[in-house]
């Protein structure tokens, strides 16, 4: 058994993995109405900052439920963008053109967002993605899915476990 993935860094909104060369990170920002809610954005970017910044040299791949359409101009989506340009981040949106559903949908209210999103630091190790609409979904937010290629060498990368 190879143990390949080391943990680079995590709080309660975020994990950070490693897998050879790639920063992996999932996120869950707040949502509107919570209290001091730039503030927790802001925190949550600076400690994401600090460990990209300990892994220099890294593909960074960030992903998770933003809450923030990072096509609309807010205090939230304008520090998020501000964020990905400063660390050199593409939106996959941006990489494959095209038409998608949303990503997050609540059928009863009729209405459709846009508030979950990946960014990279090396789009063309992406080739895929897509949004789903399974037949049941519980939450209203759809899957979405990405697909990286990477090369990891076994007998020099992972410790044997």
């Amino acid at each position: 058994m190879y143990k390949c993935t080391q943990l680079a860094c995590s709080d309660e909104r975020y994990v950070a993995i490693v897998v050879d060369n790639l920063l992996l990170i999932n996120v869950y920002f707040p949502c509107v109405g919570t209290p001091n809610r730039l503030l927790v954005y802001e925190e949550i970017l600076r400690k994401i900052s600090l460990c990209v910044e300990q892994l220099s040299g890294v593909t960074i791949l960030l992903g998770g439920d933003f809450n923030a359409d990072l096509n609309e101009s807010s205090p939230t989506s304008n520090l998020l963008n501000q964020f990905a340009l400063d660390n050199g981040l593409v939106r996959y949106d941006n990489v494959f053109t095209g038409s998608y559903l949303s990503t997050c949908c609540n059928e009863s209210l009729m209405c459709h967002s846009n508030i979950d999103f990946f960014l990279i630091s090396v789009p063309n190790i992406i080739t895929e993605f897509s949004v789903t609409d399974p037949c049941i979904n519980f939450p209203d937010h759809r899957p979405v899915n990405i697909n990286c290629s990477c090369n990891i060498d076994l007998a020099s990368f992972c410790e044997e476990s």
